[in-house]
């Protein structure tokens, strides 16, 4: 496992947590989580909880106020927690049915080595505003489309001071395959979004879409927070690890209604009208 380094992690979340709010949504700060929120785009990328240290006489507490912060606005959150995770932490979780999700996340900077560009089939550029819908299609379900390109049509157009949003498209011919979506604040950058199409890119597409977004302004240090791949110790071309997360979901089957905790019974989600 790579040394933690706090800063580094703790700039590469405030980034992500940054670029929803340029988007339209909301942090909601609680003692041991930042809620992060966007009512209009109800999915992962846009809702998630970061805990972070929290005595364990306030677990119980902490994981209520969460869940009734996004089940009353009829969102599935996931709850990201820096690894180790406290034991206790891990059994709140799990006693009202949110389980770890794969390998979890890794926290990663670019590192002085710059990315070496690979051989991919794939034309990858800097895209242009009339191309917003295709960036959409390729980042959104079509139930969220509209408000995702609302969000992002005005935060482009109208950065607030110290912000841009740079998005890339990659393509095969004249075909779309690939979207990425770097989040500019002050000296630092944020790669947010990254997406495949219905013509998905090989792994060496994908990552040119990262290495052209590491290439592109280099002299800005890059933060992204990835799932990590079992069986790969090593992070991609380009980057270093500065630390872990765990990554907690919600069953997909379970339905949004807020029990006792502990509940008696097995859960069921659904938000109070």
């Amino acid at each position: 496992m790579p040394d933690r380094d706090e800063s580094s992690i703790a700039t590469g979340l405030d980034l992500e947590r940054r670029f929803v709010l340029a988007l339209g949504g909301f942090a909601h700060e609680i003692a041991g989580a930042t809620l992060v929120t966007f009512e209009r785009v109800p999915s992962e990328p846009f809702n998630f909880g970061d805990i972070g240290p929290v005595s364990p006489l306030r677990l119980t507490a902490l994981v209520e106020r969460s869940l009734d912060h996004y089940f009353q606005r009829a969102i599935r959150p996931v709850f990201r927690v820096a690894e180790p995770v406290p034991a206790g932490l891990d059994a709140a979780l799990r006693r009202v049915g949110f389980r770890r999700d794969g390998a979890g996340l890794r926290v990663l900077v670019s590192s002085p080595r710059a990315a070496r560009p690979r051989a991919s089939g794939l034309v990858v550029r800097r895209a242009s505003h009339d191309e917003l819908d295709t960036l959409v299609s390729l980042w959104a379900p079509p139930r969220e489309r509209l408000e995702l390109r609302a969000a992002i049509d005005n935060a482009w157009c109208h950065p607030n001071p110290a912000e841009e949003l740079v998005p890339f498209l990659a393509t095969r011919g004249e075909t779309p395959v690939g979207a990425a979506m770097v989040y500019v604040f002050g000296r630092s950058r944020a790669l947010v979004l990254t997406a495949a199409g219905p013509g998905r890119p090989s792994a060496a597409g994908a990552s040119a879409l990262v290495s052209t977004a590491l290439r592109d302004d280099p002299g800005r240090p890059l933060w992204t927070v990835a799932p990590a791949r079992p069986g790969d110790p090593d992070p991609p071309d380009g980057f270093r690890v500065v630390g872990t997360l765990r990554r907690y979901r919600l069953s997909p089957a379970a339905e949004l209604d807020l029990g006792p905790i502990p509940p008696a019974g097995p859960p069921r989600w659904r938000p109070p009208r």
